[in-house]
């Protein structure tokens, strides 16, 4: 049996030596392109990920334990934290308990770096090994909501969806670029240009980020999230009246089972009654507009507890049904120094959405 060694991955050679274990697991994944990793990993405006691999006696690598840093703001705090994603072990080396060596040599590394915490969205299979190994919490369950827009061609490709990819290539990336600015009743909506739009929003997000928990939305997040990454595209659209900024959505196309579907990313307002009301403009705007473009239905993915919720529920989002989900949405909490907030432990204290990990 092979040895391995582990060790902290450094990112001064680039992401190339990572490619042979990813494409050997996925290798139609988009994690296997190197411009997408290249800028999860290298162009992440919160620094480079916190990474322990593991080496084979050939000095292959043959698994991986990686978090990237995000900021969060945690009870009108701005916490250092992390996101953990793209774990994987090879096949060959799986039952040694090299998962979890990995994982509490990167939770070390990450308290001695001063990250904070680190926030998870596993899947069914990875989640018992977070909660039980890790020290990781289940705070609650996010909840996936779906919008028909074309309820004819929905029925007939959920009939049919067993013939079709669960997705298309990400290599065939799908956007709508609104070029043009909309009156609809007393608001405007127009494209969300962030570096343009900087100024008008950060008014909007001093008033949201100590409404809850949630990943700190500042322009230089929004613009590196949604803007540079190479191997997707996002509609980012906003809604304002005269100079204020008064929410904003993102829009992801792509096709599901062979289906032409939409998924917001992405959905601030204010609890505001005006904000609230330009919201609901915002979302039936976007209906509206991805119904034309096509799409067959609307998904998204949120919390209980924000007024975004509420208005989806009105625009007639409803819960999507389980056996249409690969997993429920469960979120997990793992404070990494001595630092735990019990609010923090609290799913209704939270904001969370699509945008908030990698997935879409």
């Amino acid at each position: 049996m092979d040895e391995v060694k582990l060790e902290r991955f450094e990112f001064s050679s680039g992401v190339e030596e990572l490619l042979p274990l990813i494409s050997a697991e996925y290798p139609e994944g988009e994690m296997a392109d190197p411009q997408y990793l290249a800028w999860e990993y290298l162009d992440n405006p919160c620094g480079l990920p916190e990474m322990v691999v593991a080496r084979s006696d050939s000095n292959e690598i043959v698994g991986q334990y990686v978090v990237i840093p995000l900021e969060y703001n945690i009870e009108g705090v701005t916490v250092a934290g992390s996101l953990s994603l793209n774990t994987l072990t090879h096949t060959d080396f799986r039952g040694r308990g090299l998962f979890t060596s990995m994982a509490l040599e990167t939770y070390t590394g990450c308290g001695t770096r001063g990250l904070e915490m680190t926030i998870g969205f596993p899947n069914m299979a990875s989640y018992p090994g977070f909660v039980r190994k890790l020290g990781f919490t289940h705070i609650g369950n996010a909840i996936v909501l779906v919008r028909p827009l074309r309820a004819g061609a929905l029925i007939k490709g959920a009939i049919l969806r067993h013939k079709h990819p669960k997705y298309q290539s990400y290599r065939i990336k799908e956007s709508y670029d609104l070029t043009d600015e909309y009156s609809v009743g007393e608001f405007n909506i127009s494209k969300f240009d962030v570096a343009a739009d900087a100024d008008m929003y950060l008014s909007f997000w001093e008033k949201r980020r100590s409404l809850y928990n949630q990943t700190n939305r500042d322009p230089k997040y929004l613009e590196w999230r949604y803007s540079r990454v190479p191997t997707r595209s996002y509609t980012l659209l906003k809604v304002t009246k005269g100079s204020r900024f008064l929410g904003f959505l993102a829009l992801r196309i792509r096709t599901v089972y062979g289906m032409k579907a939409s998924f917001v990313i992405d959905f601030n307002c204010l609890p505001e009654d005006e904000s609230k009301r330009a919201g609901k403009t915002l979302l039936e705007f976007s209906k509206k507009l991805m119904r034309q473009e096509g799409s067959v239905f609307m998904g998204v993915l949120v919390t209980k507890n924000c007024p975004e919720f509420e208005i989806l529920r009105k625009a007639g989002f409803f819960k999507a049904p389980s056996r249409f989900l690969p997993h429920d949405a469960p979120i997990i909490l793992r404070w990494n120094r001595d630092s735990r907030s019990a609010e923090s432990m609290q799913i209704n204290r939270w904001f969370l959405t699509f945008g908030d990990y990698d997935a879409f």
